[in-house]
Order: C-alpha cells, then structure tokens, then sequence
C-alpha cells in the first residue's frame, strides 16, 4: 500500500472530521458554506444551531464513507466500494433539500419555498442526477474484466479506453512477470488493482495499462510507429513517436498466458 495513496484518504478524512468537530462542538459556523457569506440580516433568520448539527454531521458521515469506501478497495472488494462512492450523490441531495429547512430566508410568510430557491434546488437536483449516473456509469464499465480479441490482422482491448492494434505495429511481444512502479495516472480509472487507461511507469514513461489484477504474469507489448505516423514524420522536422506500450492482465494467471499464447501465434503469423 503506497504511503501517497494512504495520505490522499486519511488527509481529507481527517479535515472532515476536524470541521465536523468544530462546526457542530465549538461553533466554528464560518465553516459552514453560505452561511458564512450571508449578511447580518439574513443571518438572524437561520436556525443556525440546528444546522451546524446537521453540518456536523455530515461531515462525519461523508468521512465515514470515504473511509469505508478505501479499506474496500483496499480489500479487494470493489462493488461494495463503488456504493459507498455512489451513494454520495443522494445523500449530497437529500443534504440540499433538508437544509432549506433551517433557512427561513428561502421562505414565503406562510412557510412555504419560495418559487426561486426551489428552481435552484431543482437545477442543481438535476445537475447531481446527471453527475451521478455518469459517475456510476464509468465506474461501471472500468470495474468490467478486461476483454482480449485476438483476430488474422489484429488483436481488439474492448471496452473503456480499449483500441484495435494491428499486428504490424508491433514490435514486441512478452509475458513479464514485474512491472516498474506507477509514478502518474495521466488519464485512466484506478479502482484498487484494477487499472485502465494511460498512466505514467518507471523506466517505461508514458503506457496504456489493462490490469484486472496487481499478480503477474503481464503481457507486455511493445509498439513501433504505424505507417501514418512514419509518413507524418518524414514530412516534419520532428520525428514521429513510437505508440505507447501496452500491459495486460486478466484476473486468473491462466487467462493471461492464453491469451498471451494466442497473441504472440498471431503476431508470428503462425
């Protein structure tokens, strides 16, 4: 377990904490955003006590979750980490709508919301709908098991930042049983082991990773420059650059050396 990773969970999960403690023990309502920006006026009719509770919290129970969602990761168990991910998009709107409660400026004199602040509790209801189910959706499809299919000419990655890489392509093809360590995820998800997309190694620089699992073996593959590329190079002062390597695993070693077998068959053209 990486000390970086630990520090990007514990530091937020403890500031949350911290925050939670103050707003809700020692009155620390400058904490609390709106509020804290809000005119004397407007101030006197907030029923702020009860809504530094509330804040309080919140905060805790957002800590809660973040914290239980790591050590699932961590363990290996990736679905219950995803729901309590997820389940940060309701509980983020039923916190919206239950603090309109405890502020009697979005109020009309019969107690009920004004048409105003119901629009934009409405838009940013939305909004949140939409976030979340585009949040669920790729970490959906990054949780799916990487799919190899190798064909005559080609071999496919389906799925999430997948693509097709012509066997001409290639330049190397081997079964690794370490990789470098990883310095930057540059643009992929990582959910625990799990790691699709581009991402920064030691010694490799830039690569495209396709891990279902963090044990080896790895097929390693390496890429020269297509043909569009070298005719794109000789026509610019700079030379093209090779593709990125590529390294996958499936989640059982056997899967993974199949797969490899069939892809080197392939690239040899036997």
């Amino acid at each position: 377990m990486q000390p970086i990773r630990i520090l990007f969970v514990v530091l937020p999960t403890a500031i949350l904490l911290l925050v939670g403690v103050a707003v809700k023990y020692f009155r620390a309502y400058w904490l609390i955003s709106g509020y804290n920006t809000m005119s004397k006026e407007k101030k006197q009719n907030v029923d702020i006590e009860a809504l530094a509770n509330f804040t309080g919290n919140f905060c805790f129970v957002i800590a809660i979750i973040i914290g239980f969602s790591f050590l699932f990761m961590e363990t290996g168990h990736y679905p219950l980490a995803m729901a309590f991910l997820v389940s940060l998009f309701p509980l983020t709107i039923f916190v919206l709508i239950k603090t309109q409660a405890f502020d009697g400026n979005n109020r009309n004199p019969d107690g009920t919301m004004k048409r105003s602040a119901m629009l934009k509790i409405g838009f940013v209801i939305v909004f949140m709908v939409i976030v979340g189910i585009g949040v669920g959706v790729l970490l959906y499809q990054s949780y799916q098991p990487v799919e190899i299919v190798v064909a005559e000419e080609y071999f496919m990655i389906k799925g999430i930042y997948g693509e097709k890489i012509a066997y001409q392509d290639i330049t190397e093809v081997a079964l690794i049983q370490e990789i470098p360590p990883i310095t930057a995820r540059t643009n992929g998800s990582s959910l625990g082991v799990k790691k699709k997309g581009h991402f920064r190694m030691k010694e490799l620089g830039a690569v495209k990773l396709f891990l279902d699992s963090g044990e080896p073996p790895f097929i390693y593959i390496e890429r020269g420059m297509n043909e569009e590329q070298a005719e794109s190079g000789e026509q610019q002062s700079q030379p093209a650059k090779k593709g990125k390597p590529v390294i996958i695993n499936l989640v059982h070693k056997e899967d993974t050396e199949s797969v490899y077998y069939d892809l080197y068959k392939a690239w040899k053209g036997e």
